[in-house]
């Protein structure tokens, strides 16, 4: 199974995922940030990332990986490749919302609030939520709250 990165098998957790698809679609993300940038005047605050399921994963990623900081990042319903980069305490600041069902069915949510502990542990600027019930998909609930983010968040 594949979209931003090829999933090996679906049993084993996040190493059965092709971790080389994760850095080279990333290389991709980053070119149209830094061109997004460019439109801005230089200014990556101004850039959100945001992504579903496999697109939260490369958010979570791409956002964290990159030089600059960038506006803010959003997850729902995906993993943080906490194997695959080395966190940068610098990143700390940048604002990031991550929100997950109870009862997704793709996506553990036990496993993948586990994933983000890197980012708990270094005190990064993360709300995590996740809600009751909730199967992989979003809800008007999650919609409620995003909203609230980025009208914090955003410049």
């Amino acid at each position: 199974m594949n979209s931003w990165f090829d999933i090996l098998s679906l049993e084993g957790g996040l190493k059965n995922i092709n971790g080389q698809d994760v850095i080279n679609n990333s290389k991709i993300i980053e070119k149209n940030i830094h061109d997004e940038a460019k439109l801005l005047k230089g200014d990556y605050t101004k850039v959100f990332l945001g992504g579903f399921s496999q697109g939260c994963s490369m958010s979570l990623f791409t956002g964290l990986s990159l030089k600059e900081n960038v506006g803010g990042i959003v997850g729902c319903s995906g993993t943080f490749f906490k194997h695959l980069i080395k966190v940068n305490e610098t990143k700390r600041t940048i604002p990031m919302f991550y929100y997950i069902g109870e009862d997704d069915q793709v996506v553990d949510c036990w496993h993948a609030k586990k994933s983000l502990q890197p980012l708990i542990d270094l005190t990064f600027n993360i709300e995590i939520h996740s809600e009751k019930y909730l199967q992989h998909s979003l809800s008007d609930t999650e919609l409620v709250k995003l909203r609230a983010f980025f009208k914090k968040n955003m410049i």
